[in-house]
């Protein structure tokens, strides 16, 4: 399989990893050869750990640098699910993805050491999958466009049709065809209540057999996960690539995102460092929000998992200066211990 070599920076973002394969490290002109991910981590840290000032960091990190999950370092391997042994009673936690592993690596690990990583590069191996089929499309060209931080090839269709398509996709047997499969089986099942599903793979999941069950005209078909789970899905969410497991996608997700978090005596480090709006919001002001029944604003704050009423006032901009004086007194009392104890490089 062919494929072609690209650099780059350790400072670059870390969702451009996915899916990658890494092919050396780059000290300057030293060049270090790695075959995955966990060797491109073993390697980084390793020369971190060789200067005293970051071996001194790391080893206060221990148990201290965590997810709300597990621990990324610890003076043990107790309670870890891939432990790496860094030094003597110092072990890092590698039990991740490429981007998520990265992401710790130099966000919360690196960052805190004052170790230099401007320097280092990675060279990564991006696979050619020109000339390629995957199901019904034949992959055509390559395109610079990105999905999900994966590659877009240009791929045709057995129907003619021509289509876009992620590696990833690909991958994994996400797209089969331009989405003539979909109209195919749509098409039979208008036709027919009981087409025949059996033995066919939707994502994660295999049909073993149509169930007595029906949910809105639909049959729900029993199905076995990759992860060994069994579940139920109707034909119209199959079909449509609405369930593709059992949920464990879904939790695996979850658990990607709860791994990038940093969690300080019951806190969220990054939700109080920045003041997003959520989509949510009505009022455009973080920890404020409208009450329709006495036409006033509501401002609270959310602190180590507890949630305190900052007072109801008439005007927006009231309860603003509430919320952005608490924000002052408590948020910032803690970060400013937080940066003292858990000093990041600038």
């Amino acid at each position: 399989m062919n494929g072609y070599e690209r650099t780059y920076p350790l400072t670059s973002p870390t969702y451009l990893f996915v899916g990658q394969k890494p092919a050396a490290v780059l000290f300057g002109e030293e060049r270090v050869e790695v075959k995955t991910w966990r060797q491109v981590y073993a390697v980084i840290i390793g020369r971190c750990n060789e200067n005293p000032q970051s071996h001194e960091r790391l080893m206060y990190l221990r148990n201290r640098a965590s997810g709300k999950v597990r621990k990324f370092l610890s003076d043990k391997p107790d309670g870890m699910s891939k432990p790496y042994q860094i030094d003597t009673d110092l072990w890092g936690e590698i039990h991740y993805g490429s981007s998520t592993l990265m992401h710790i690596l130099i966000n919360q690990i690196l960052a805190y050491t004052g170790f230099d990583y401007s320097g280092i590069s990675l060279a990564i191996t991006t696979t050619d999958l020109t000339g390629q089929t995957f199901g019904r499309l034949k992959v055509i060209a390559k395109t610079n466009k990105r999905k999900h931080s994966s590659i877009v090839w240009e791929c045709e269709c057995e129907c003619g049709n021509i289509c876009e398509v992620s590696a990833n996709s690909l991958r994994v047997g996400d797209t089969k065809s331009c989405g003539c499969i979909t109209k195919e089986l749509i098409g039979n099942i208008g036709r027919s209540k009981s087409v025949d599903l059996t033995g066919k793979n939707f994502g994660r999941l295999t049909v073993l057999e149509k169930t007595k069950k029906r949910s809105h005209g639909q049959i729900v078909w029993k199905c076995a996960c990759e992860c060994g789970a069994e579940h139920e899905a109707t034909s119209g969410n199959l079909i449509k690539g609405e369930t593709k497991s059992c949920g464990c996608l879904q939790a695996e997700h979850n658990s990607k995102i709860r791994e990038n978090l940093i969690y300080v005596d019951n806190t969220e480090i990054h939700r109080i460092s920045k003041r997003n709006i959520y989509s949510n919001n009505t009022t455009g002001v973080r920890g404020v929000y409208f009450i329709k029944s006495s036409n006033m604003y509501r401002a609270y704050i959310y602190f180590k998992k507890k949630r305190y009423s900052l007072g109801l006032y008439r005007k927006l901009e009231d309860a603003k200066q509430a919320r952005l004086t608490a924000e002052e007194q408590v948020y910032g009392e803690f970060l400013k211990w937080y940066h003292e104890n858990y000093p990041s490089k600038e």
